[in-house]
């Protein structure tokens, strides 16, 4: 990042000292201009009263020139500031040379949806050290994050959609996935009583994993007499394929 302000500092520092003489030039060019007309348009002009107009006229010419200049430095400040963010954001595979980002990112590419303690633990690093390199691969583009309940977990950054990183977050944890996996692999209406024998889990866990699940749209029921019987919903049944599958 200080290369791109050092780069912006010396291109404005430039364009500053250009656009003064460009100024320069037009008015040495608009001067002559001016007295050839006046010498022209009558022979009774009295000189005192040329000067005075054609000083009263350079002073409105150059001030409008001036205000021309401050307009372009502001229009070159934003397109250098445009600039910047394409070249610098070119250079994102120096910010993986530093280790411990490399680290981190590899662990993220590995393990799509992991959330930070994970990731301290793991890697076995302070939070506040996490934090801070997480937060260079945020902005050179390199890895995104989602919210997901009391959980922000992570991603390499790529074209896969907000679903995909949904399902993602809940193939994170260990029941999710399990009832995720018997959903999809059993192809039909799992009720509560298949999923409790499935994973050994009450039938009250079962309930609040699957209310999670709904909330998002992954999952959704029917009532049968008194019985749920869960459906996985599409488009997540086939991202949920690609994923255990590919």
């Amino acid at each position: 990042m200080k290369k791109r302000y050092y780069f912006m500092v010396i291109i404005l520092f430039l364009a500053t000292l250009v656009i003064p003489l460009l100024q320069i030039v037009n008015i040495s060019k608009i001067i002559p201009a001016q007295n050839q007309i006046a010498d022209s348009s009558s022979e009774y002009i009295i000189i005192s009263d040329l000067n005075e107009s054609s000083i009263d006229s350079n002073m409105f010419i150059g001030s409008i020139i001036a205000v021309d200049g401050s307009i372009t430095l502001i229009i070159i400040g934003f397109s250098l500031n445009i600039f910047a963010d394409y070249v610098f954001n070119k250079e994102c595979s120096v910010e993986l040379e530093q280790n411990s980002r490399s680290k981190i990112y590899n662990l993220i590419k590995d393990n799509q949806g992991i959330h930070l303690r994970e990731i301290c633990r793991k890697l076995d690093k302070k939070m506040g050290v996490i934090q801070y390199h997480i937060h260079v691969l945020e902005k050179a583009n390199l890895i995104d994050s989602v919210k997901e309940g009391r959980y922000r977990r992570f991603f390499t950054h790529n074209d896969n959609g907000e679903n995909t990183k949904i399902l993602l977050c809940y193939i994170q944890r260990d029941s999710s996935r399990k009832i995720l996996e018997y959903l999809v692999l059993n192809d039909e209406k799992a009720s509560h009583g298949d999923l409790a024998e499935y994973l050994s889990i009450s039938s009250q866990a079962i309930t609040w994993h699957m209310k999670k699940l709904e909330s998002e749209g992954i999952v959704s029921f029917e009532k049968i007499g008194k019985q749920k019987f869960y459906i996985l919903n599409e488009p997540f049944k086939t991202i949920l394929l690609e994923e255990l599958f590919n």
